[in-house]
Parts: structure tokens; sequence; C-alpha cells
């Protein structure tokens, strides 16, 4: 799987009405974040 290269153009959007996406301002792009494809478990 491909890693996210985190920068300062990076946010992350959590709307109440659509849920969550990944902003980009440099390119003006957001994307879905399904937080399920994602966990913390890398202990």
């Amino acid at each position: 799987m491909k890693e996210v290269n985190w920068s300062r153009y990076n946010f992350l959007w959590d709307s109440i009405k659509y849920g969550k996406f990944l902003y980009n301002s440099y390119t003006n792009a957001f994307i879905k974040f399904d937080g399920a494809l994602f966990s913390d478990d890398s202990a």
C-alpha cells in the first residue's frame, strides 16, 4: 500500500453531512477519507 506524504497543504476536514475528507490546498482537491481503512495499531 502507498503511504501519504503529509505536507503543510494537507488538512483533514470533518463534515457533519458528508463525513471526513482530506483536502489539499495546493491542488484544491478533496479526497473522501474512509477511517475504516486505517488503524492506529502500529505498535
